[in-house]
């Protein structure tokens, strides 16, 4: 017969079952699921203040049994927990799991996970389950959330006007949304069939490729930043549209690309309408080209006429009124013939003076100089007529060869310096003025430059400022560009520049 434990046997046992306890007790706080425990044999039910927690009873709210928790159970959920209990336990299953919700105490329901593992005597009749409840309302919520964005970003791509793509770093599509069926004509699986090669010209994707390169190169070492690319791609019908891409890298924590995501968006009306502008403007372009060249024409003529045709006959005249008062002077100094001499006198004069008006009118048209001895000596015929009808002191300076530029390259830049030299006179309230022309790396360059009142970017951009834009123009149709700048310390400077090529192409 064994004897019973004496005290000194039991101490050690007590202690060990109360730290077992303690033990056992700190693990329900610390675990965030709520812990439950069910006696078949007489049907009571354990259930740990975190559990109590969940549905919002305090922890010193015993259940009577457990049928008085079941009612707690959704309506619609019962028979689901029912038949996964009645399963585990049919089918000697050691455990079961089910979704289900409970109703909280303040009368919201709960949605939850519930574990459980079914115990057994050694004639595998089950004497008890215990097992673990998960509170899952977060979980829906943000599962719930997920569906919603998921449904809302999906409505936004099945109706965008945008094709969205996600790319991998060889730009192969590993999603394409359905928005480029309409635009292309090819459906989702095709147009991942065909990929790059296939949806793109040749040519555009070699540029694509190009850009990438860099922008990926860029995106290793530096903050994340949009890439932008124009392209074309052959619908399935053959014809050719214009999209434009703009895409951002996707990057693993470390930062490292993996994948580019893009919004590519079809473009070809605004490249057409900028094809037609362009056309439009060349054809402007070509259009005041050929008006100026008519217009120096016509000057030339003029000028021709004014100084060959017209002042011949002045000069003529001149000669005769001449002959008049010598052969009048050989006769009786009679008052009448006095004034007769007088007479002849003053038309001699006026004949000088409208020669003079001539000459500077054909100048004025089309100086000479310009078409016998090029473009440096007519600046500089055109800076000492300036300084003389204006008292403006001008100087031109001009290598001392000729540039060898044609006729009417040579008009355009002595065109743009009469337009510099009116403006300084009408606007500048300068006193100097100086006129450079020399040729810098591959460009024949025209400097004037004021010390007067400067020009403002109000005078820029005036419509009246036709002199300004038809300066541009004339640099334009050669290649060319003028540049106008107000000067810190007063005054304005105009730079014209034409590149050689362009001239010598034009001769």
């Amino acid at each position: 017969m064994t004897p019973p434990p004496c005290d000194a046997d039991r101490a050690p046992a007590e202690e060990k079952r109360r730290k077992s306890e303690e033990r056992f007790a700190l693990a329900l706080k610390a675990v965030n699921d709520g812990w439950w425990d069910w006696d078949f044999s007489e049907n009571t039910l354990f259930l740990s203040p975190r559990w109590l927690e969940m549905l919002g009873y305090p922890p010193d709210e015993p259940p009577a049994d457990k049928s008085s928790w079941d009612c707690l159970t959704h309506p619609d959920d019962k028979d689901r927990v029912t038949e996964a209990y009645a399963q585990a336990l049919q089918n000697n299953l050691d455990h079961f799991e089910v979704e289900s919700r409970r109703l909280h105490k303040n009368g919201h329901w709960v949605s939850v996970l519930t574990r459980g593992y079914i115990s057994r005597d050694p004639s595998g009749k089950p004497v008890r389950a215990t097992g673990t409840t998960t509170d899952l309302t977060e979980r829906k919520r943000a599962e719930e959330a997920f569906r919603n964005a998921e449904r809302h970003f999906r409505i936004v791509l099945d109706n965008a006007a945008d094709i969205v793509t996600e790319l991998d770093l060889d730009l192969n599509p590993l999603f394409i949304s359905p928005s480029i069926e309409p635009l292309t004509g090819y459906t989702v699986d095709e147009a991942m069939a065909l990929g790059k090669e296939g949806l793109l010209t040749p040519e555009s994707l070699k540029n694509v490729m190009a850009i990438h390169h860099r922008e990926l190169a860029a995106a290793k070492s530096s903050p994340p930043r949009p890439t932008r690319a124009e392209f074309d791609i052959r619908r399935k019908d053959g014809s050719i549209m214009f999209f434009e891409n703009i895409g951002r890298y996707l990057r693993r924590p470390d930062g490292t690309p993996y994948a580019i995501v893009s919004v590519v968006r079809d473009i070809t009306e605004r490249r057409r309408a900028e094809e037609r502008l362009k056309a439009y403007g060349e054809q402007m372009h070509a259009l005041v080209a050929r008006l100026e060249t008519i217009r120096e024409t016509e000057r030339t003529r003029i000028a021709r006429e004014v100084h060959d045709e017209l002042g011949q006959n002045l000069t003529g005249l001149k000669m005769d009124l001449r002959w008049i008062g010598r052969a009048l002077g050989k006769l009786k100094p009679t008052p009448e013939m006095l004034k007769l001499r007088r007479r002849v006198s003053d038309a001699s004069e006026l004949a000088d003076a409208t020669i003079a008006t001539v000459q500077r009118l054909a100048g004025e048209l089309r100086p000479g100089v310009l078409d016998k001895l090029g473009l440096g000596p007519a600046l500089r015929y055109e800076a000492r007529r300036f300084r003389e009808n204006t008292g403006i002191d001008c100087e031109a300076r001009a290598p001392a060869g000729s540039l060898r530029l044609s006729p009417d390259k040579n008009t355009a830049l002595f065109r743009i310096v009469q337009e510099c030299l009116t403006n300084v006179a009408r606007h500048a309230q300068a006193t100097r003025v100086t006129v450079d022309l020399c040729v810098v790396e591959s460009d024949v360059v025209l400097r004037v430059q004021d010390n007067g009142k400067g020009i403002q970017a109000s005078d820029l951009a005036s419509q009246r400022s036709l002199g300004l834009l038809g300066m541009e123009e004339r640099a334009a149709q050669f290649g060319g560009r003028v540049i106008f700048q107000r000067r810190p310390e007063g005054g304005t400077v105009v730079m014209a520049s034409i590149p050689l090529a362009a001239l010598e192409e034009n001769k």
